[in-house]
């Protein structure tokens, strides 16, 4: 059925008119919900373009976050396991997942699985760390990454298509397509791969076939409407960790099943009023197979149907307005894969309405204001705030970013109807506060950004191991420095790099928050020494981890030391010539034995290669 795609959609590719795509992106929208100039977002926002993702030859959406400040990333397990994003120190859950401003479902736990997200349609991708539920609703403690598909080309440009397909170590294959065209007012871009690899751990093998659609319609200069879409299905085994009894287990696997549909309108009212709403519907199926001291085999589904309003006022040059309303509905479906029993079949939903002012003065000052209310069926109605200010400094070449703002995020699927779930359980609440400063050098073509935050949480989801119970009794604290630098040092050469220390705690149990390392860098290169070849170095780390360990026998529970580690990768492609494109990389350069979670060892060196053709 893959390959029957890929073959029409390549067909309908060769009667396209041929021509090469260029996106501009001269803004974010992250950060306020609206365009505003990258020199007015806190170094809290990290932007990353289509160019970079593409130069640095990443494959998903886990790659690309990896490398960012204040982010640490790691799987249990290798290529396709289950990844886990700790923004900023908070929880893997909180963090919110956006595909053209619609939510993506996290699943049942609560937790989108990065490692099944491609970037083959992918035009950018807009990260916002720090509490963020004001503009964004639940989820949102740790940030918000908005995963943007490509564009329509502008009007008057020809379509694009291109082909790629690449192979390399541990019997690791991808393909791909991507197509993007415009044929009047009617304009659209998708991509679609499909990708194996058998890993290195036996019964660790991993597929996935990937489709992102976007079309979009204007009706007329004040109408156009638009569609978004998601698709995606893989199976990989569960070995499981290297102390489980029976390790690597043969017959533990997880099939997953996600798509989303989701039609918007945007109207123009007039010059100073413009109105966007969209509805979307997304679906998260999943089948799981694990055995051991507590054998599961289940059935989950979480459906999500999302409605939102937002109504954007420039009442003057320097104040822009913003309203907005949410509707939300959740609904949770679990059964016993092998007899069919039904386990949970529940559902939640949430009412919400915010407001944002921007206001600007004499070019020096923007202040932006924001009030939330959420009506849940199930967990209360949560009130949140936050207030930002940037300052420019003038000539100088430097600004000042202010920002406070409280956050929360809701119990997921699995706290309140998992094994040990809590249907009582109340959300989660954060309050925080950073200051930030950016810096620029030697004509603009150096940046520096240094940032410190600090996370209170409380209320905190935790599982009492006396009780048998999940309850809110826990409080977090995160607090660090994130520094960020980058020297366009000349049209050929960039250099970049960046450094996190963090302090995280678990205020309840009295000790470090675990896996949440203490420090994270990344620093590297690109570079084009001719106009037909680009290169690239890059370096990262993680030191000093705390981590926990689940042996078979007594003591059972054993927190660990996982052990640093420093990850190196090289990359570069060759235009052949004006349609064909070599490219090739190595992953873990320095072939580093580590764990990204206890006991899960991660890959080993690995090289690929492979070619792009495109039209």
């Amino acid at each position: 059925m893959h390959k029957n795609i890929l073959l029409i959609v390549a067909l309908l590719a060769v009667k396209l008119s041929m021509g090469q795509v260029t996106t501009l992106e001269p803004f974010v929208v992250v950060a306020t919900r609206t365009p505003v100039s990258a020199d007015w977002v806190s170094p809290s926002v990290s932007l990353l373009s289509s160019d970079e993702l593409e130069q640095k030859q990443l494959l998903t959406v886990a790659d690309a976050l990896q490398s960012l400040p204040g982010m640490f990333l790691g799987q249990s397990g290798q290529t396709g396991a289950n990844a886990s994003l700790f923004s900023r120190g908070t929880e893997s859950n909180h963090t919110l997942f956006l595909l053209n401003g619609r939510r993506i479902n996290p699943g049942f736990s609560g937790q989108f699985n990065l490692a099944q997200l491609g970037l083959d349609n992918v035009g950018k991708i807009e990260v916002m760390r720090g509490a963020s539920s004001t503009l964004y609703g639940s989820e949102s403690i740790g940030g918000v990454v908005a995963i943007n598909l490509r564009e329509s080309p502008p009007e008057g440009s020809d379509a694009a298509y291109g082909l790629s397909a690449e192979a390399g170590s541990f019997g690791t294959y991808k393909v791909s397509l991507s197509l993007a065209g415009r044929n009047g007012d009617f304009g659209y871009s998708t991509g679609l791969s499909h990708f194996e690899t058998e890993n290195q751990t036996p019964h660790a093998d991993y597929r996935i076939f990937n489709w992102t659609p976007s079309f979009r319609y204007r009706v007329n200069e004040r109408i156009t409407f638009d569609f978004q879409g998601l698709y995606y299905e893989s199976s990989n085994g569960l070995p499981g960790a290297r102390v489980d009894i029976g390790f690597p287990k043969a017959e533990d696997f997880q099939e997953n099943a996600y798509w989303m549909a989701s039609p918007g309108m945007l109207m123009k009212i007039s010059d100073s009023l413009k109105v966007h709403l969209f509805y979307s519907r997304t679906r998260d199926k999943l089948k799981s197979l694990t055995t051991g001291f507590f054998t599961s085999f289940n059935d989950f589904e979480a459906t999500t149907d999302e409605a939102s309003l937002q109504v954007d006022w420039q009442a003057t040059e320097n104040l822009l307005a913003t309203i907005g309303y949410t509707y939300l509905n959740n609904d949770f479906f679990r059964q016993d894969a092998q007899f069919g029993t039904e386990l949970v079949d529940n559902s939640s939903n949430s009412n919400s309405v915010f407001g944002q002012i921007q206001w600007r003065w004499q070019e020096k000052f923007f202040l932006t204001a924001r009030f939330r209310k959420d009506e849940f069926s199930d967990f209360g109605s949560p009130t949140t705030w936050s207030v930002s200010g940037a300052f420019d400094l003038g000539e100088t070449g430097a600004a000042i970013f202010l920002k406070a703002a409280t956050a929360y995020a809701p119990p997921q699927g699995n706290d309140l109807y998992g094994p040990f779930g809590n249907p009582l359980l109340n959300s989660e609440e954060s309050d925080s506060w950073e200051i930030g400063l950016r810096q620029s050098l030697f004509e603009e073509k150096m940046s520096l950004e240094v940032l410190y935050f600090y996370n209170d949480i409380h209320n905190r989801i935790i599982f009492d191991a006396v009780s048998f119970n999940t309850e809110n009794a826990g409080r977090i604290r995160t607090e660090g420095i994130e520094f960020a630098t980058t020297w366009n040092w000349n049209e050929k050469l960039r250099l970049y790099g960046n450094f996190t220390f963090m302090n995280a705690e678990d205020l309840t149990a009295g000790e470090r928050l675990l896996r949440r390392p203490r420090y994270t860098f990344t620093s590297g290169f690109s570079t084009s020494p001719t106009a037909t070849l680009n290169f690239g170095f890059e370096i990262s780390g993680a030191l000093q981890r705390v981590d926990r360990s689940f042996p078979p026998n007594p003591p059972f529970v054993i927190d660990i030391d996982p052990g640093d580690y420093y990850l190196g990768r090289i990359y570069a492609d060759w235009k052949v010539n004006e349609h064909l494109t070599l490219f090739g990389r190595v992953e873990n350069l320095f072939d580093e034995q580590y764990d990204s979670f206890a006991d899960f060892k991660a890959l080993d060196r690995g090289i690929f290669g492979g070619a792009t053709l495109s039209f």
